[in-house]
């Protein structure tokens, strides 16, 4: 004899369904979302800070002191100053050896850097944010030859800067004598300030004819 199923009966074999199979798959589902998110949030950090700022890095220019002006007397004597600059990332924060040639010009010296005028540094926007003039009687250059970034050397004897890469000369107020490099030595902004020397830790690109800077 065929016995009449109810709509109650559905629904009583329904409840009666156990819930552990599906429960299960969709915490497997949510916990997979939640890793993927975690693993995928540090490479997706940097691309997302790169459209909020414009592509732009952002220069860094604190001044950094190299020491009491008292301490460079002699006038057109280059002197190898070093430091180490603390550089931080979303990552790492890294301690890198640094090091700028500090001259203490003559008069005559600082009118043949200025003749065309005084230097301009700008920020990642074009912004001119400091100029270096003859007002004062120092100019630092970046340590690295600009043409692939070596270290370069003062030769005292010759009165030269002498890099032993691939044999670039400059002149002590930085102009090219011989050799690859494309342009003059890298000025950096300095001042004076409460009886010490500071820079700006710029840096820039090698091997280009105009002046790039990179941070």
């Amino acid at each position: 004899m065929k016995e009449d199923i109810t709509m109650g009966d559905l629904e009583g074999e329904i409840e009666k369904e156990p819930p552990t199979g599906i429960g299960r798959r969709s915490f497997l589902i949510r916990l997979n979302m939640v890793l993927g998110f975690l693993l995928a949030t540090p490479l997706i950090y940097p691309i997302v800070r790169y459209f909020i700022h414009g592509g732009y890095p952002g220069f860094d220019n604190a001044w950094i002191s190299l020491g009491q002006v008292d301490q460079f007397k002699e006038y057109d004597n280059p002197e190898l100053k070093k430091f180490t600059r603390v550089k931080e990332d979303a990552y790492t924060i890294q301690q890198l050896p640094k090091s700028h040639w500090v001259v203490r010009f003559s008069k005559e010296k600082l009118n043949e850097i200025y003749k065309d005028g005084a230097v301009e540094f700008r920020d990642e926007k074009g912004r001119v944010f400091w100029k270096n003039s003859p007002d004062v009687d120092f100019v630092v250059f970046s340590g690295k030859c600009t043409h692939l970034g070596c270290s370069y050397r003062w030769k005292e004897g010759k009165g030269l800067f002498f890099c032993p890469c691939h044999l670039g000369i400059y002149k002590i107020t930085g102009e090219v004598v011989d050799g690859p490099p494309p342009r003059g030595l890298d000025q950096l902004p300095v001042r004076i300030k409460d009886g010490r020397l500071e820079v700006v830790d710029a840096e820039f690109k090698a091997g280009k004819k105009i002046q790039v800077r990179l941070i």
